[in-house]
């Protein structure tokens, strides 16, 4: 941190924190490969951004911040690796660290949720499709979310196929509802 008066004077910890963000922003792009016909594209979102980091400090236009701080909400498509894309920032973080060396690097994964993909032709699904139409007199439409619900986490740590339905269906994230009767995997509209 130093006065902008004097900016050689300290660190500023904005241009490396952009640096990162730039990158991680290209990674992003190159994850939109690996689009899924039920969940959509994957993303690599910055939800937060702060110079200087959360909790420390409020900002000032006359202040460098002597340390930034970002959270990325990253959504995955089943056929997209976790370590594959942790590899990747790993190697952002290294190349960040070799053009600013006098700056200090960390990061933590704050929680880990999988994308859930079940086959549309398992046992599960098919109860349920049938289960459906008996009650609405109508088929299933297949569709995903990429948002998260409970269903996620049991998945995750049991195992086990997870499909969600009830009367309110998510739209676009699990803060959005509409009327549309559906299948929720984990979070991810199947039916």
């Amino acid at each position: 941190m130093s006065h902008g008066a004097m900016p050689y004077s300290g660190l500023n910890t904005s241009y490396p924190l952009a640096n990162i963000l730039t990158e991680c922003e290209k990674l992003n792009d190159q994850l939109k490969e690996h689009k899924s016909i039920l969940l959509g594209y994957p993303s690599i979102t910055p939800t937060v951004v702060s110079s200087p980091g959360l909790n420390n400090g409020i900002p000032q236009n006359n202040v460098m911040p002597g340390e930034s701080e970002m959270i990325l909400d990253i959504r995955l498509t089943p056929e997209i690796d976790l370590g594959y894309v942790l590899d990747r920032f790993d190697s952002i973080i290294e190349n960040a660290k070799l053009k600013y060396d006098s700056n200090k690097f960390t990061y933590e994964i704050l929680e880990s949720r999988p994308p859930v993909k079940v086959d549309t032709n398992s046992k599960i699904v098919k109860v349920l499709s049938d289960s459906y139409k008996f009650v609405t007199g109508k088929p299933p439409v297949i569709a995903g979310v990429p948002g998260s619900t409970d269903g996620t986490i049991i998945s995750k740590e049991k195992n086990i196929p997870v499909v969600v339905c009830g009367p309110g269906c998510l739209l676009y994230t699990s803060d959005a509802a509409d009327d549309t009767p559906c299948v929720d995997l984990g979070g991810r509209r199947i039916i």
